[in-house]
């Protein structure tokens, strides 16, 4: 009599087949396999797939890790809290027992986790992450370097830098290799350029400059700065970082032609873009090759022209802010860098006034994929949903209905009328808004109030 058997998990019908071969019979046993289950939960094989929130995560933020066990006839449970988490580069972030990664410096480590259940084999799995930062510098006196965190809504302490300098320009540029933020003030009227070290925040260097960069850009290539100059004629030159000598690699445009403050540099082809204006302000995207100084690329842009701009490495086109005046708005644009065609993300920012951007001053996240810029929130003529208020203590209505607001660490009073619209009517100077924008998306993602002034900024 045969009886249903069980082999290593697999549950076996068998079969008796016999069959007279001469003078002998002879018989086979054969059977089915009718269903494989397994030691343990779900089955002796199991994976371990690590999961993050993010590829990446900004200093000062948190990121948070998770581990799915996947068995082997496809079911899956979480078992975050039963590994054992570690990172394999502590000095660029750790990890907690629940999974909770704390970023410490910029850079890449791999987070590793490891369970061990009785009834499975010992399974691991990782998934990496790349630690960014986000930071600017202060206006004077004396100017900080500041460590900026949007994603987690705070800031870190000024660091000070001292008094580096009598007056900025607006350009800034960051060296994510050797962790050198470039800023360009202008010392006792002589421009310069100036190396912060973003790990440290002390100055490293202070170069003086035989002209005025008005728009720059970190060459990954070199390792050199590209700028291009003040006219005339406006020049596109290499700047040695070492010590400060600027070389011509070619003419731009003259006293007849002007630039807007929107310039961006593309690491994987080795290209310089910036917008160039006509005598007539028709605007044109001009790309062009530092190696060679020769134009590669010019369209003239038939829509809105971005006066913000940078590279988007996650599929080589260009994102900026643009401004349109009928009616006033801010959309949010990608340009083909291949044709010269725009695209409109995000049709409005829904920020207020144009003019409230701080121009020139702009820089991507390319591992999270967010655009920073910094909007001054002027108070004056806007939609009161729209204004930045930082630690509002009192709220009165006055007798025609319009409310009263203390804007007290902004020490400021500001007040909305029966409209809506809100305007600044004593105290203090504007306040600058960190305002970070999804590259994919051009939806407003993250925003941060600047209680101290930041007018630079840069990210690695």
């Amino acid at each position: 009599m045969w009886h249903l058997g069980n082999l290593g998990g697999c549950l076996f019908w068998p079969r008796r087949s016999c069959k007279a071969i001469g003078s002998v019979t002879a018989c086979l046993l054969i059977g089915w396999l009718i269903g494989c289950g397994g030691g343990g939960e779900g089955g002796a094989g199991a994976t371990l797939k690590i999961v993050a929130q993010s590829p990446g995560v900004q200093l000062g933020a948190t990121q948070q890790f998770k581990a799915d066990l996947f068995y082997s006839n496809r079911t899956m449970k979480d078992v975050t809290s039963s590994v054992q988490w570690s990172s394999a580069n502590a000095a660029v972030a750790q990890v907690n027992s629940t999974g909770l990664v704390t970023p410490v410096a910029p850079g890449k480590s791999t987070i590793q986790a490891t369970l061990n259940q009785p009834s499975l084999p010992k399974v691991s799995g990782s998934s990496g992450t790349t630690v960014t930062e986000l930071f600017g510098v202060t206006q004077c006196c004396p100017s900080d370097f500041v460590v900026l965190a949007p994603s987690a809504g705070s800031s870190f302490p000024p660091l000070q830098v001292g008094d580096i300098t009598t007056g900025f320009t607006a350009a800034s540029t960051v060296d994510p290799v050797n962790h050198l933020f470039y800023i360009f003030p202008i010392q006792n009227g002589t421009p310069s350029m100036v190396a912060i070290d973003t790990q440290s925040a002390t100055v490293v260097s202070a170069k003086p400059l035989t002209s005025l960069p008005i728009m720059v850009q970190w060459d990954k290539q070199t390792g050199n700065i590209l700028a291009v100059t003040g006219c005339c004629p406006n020049e596109l030159v290499s700047i040695n970082p070492t010590n400060g000598t600027m070389t011509s690699i070619a003419p731009v445009g003259d006293a007849t032609n002007g630039f807007n403050s929107a310039s961006a540099m593309d690491q994987i082809n080795h290209r310089y873009y910036f917008i160039r204006l006509d005598p007539s302000n028709v605007a044109s995207l001009v790309g062009m090759d530092p190696s060679t100084g020769s134009v590669t690329a010019e369209f003239v842009l038939s829509g809105p022209v971005p006066f913000l701009m940078g590279w988007n490495a996650s599929n080589g086109n260009l994102v900026g802010i643009a401004g349109t005046a009928n009616p006033p708005a801010n959309p949010f644009i990608s340009i083909d860098t291949t044709t010269g065609n725009e695209s409109i993300l995000s049709a409005n920012l829904q920020f207020p006034d144009l003019q409230g951007w701080i121009s020139f001053v702009s820089t991507i996240d390319s591992v999270r994929n967010r655009f920073y810029a910094i909007y001054v929130d002027l108070g004056n003529g806007g939609p009161a949903t729209l204004a930045t208020l930082n630690s509002p203590a009192r709220l009165v209505f006055d007798g025609l209905g319009n409310l009263d607001i203390a804007d007290t660490a902004n020490s400021r009073i500001r007040k909305v009328d029966t409209t809506g619209i809100i305007t600044t009517t004593a105290g203090g100077g504007p306040s600058n808004q960190l305002v970070g924008i999804d590259t994919g998306t051009g939806t407003t993602s993250e925003t941060l109030h600047l209680q101290n002034g930041t007018i630079l900024l840069g990210s690695e």
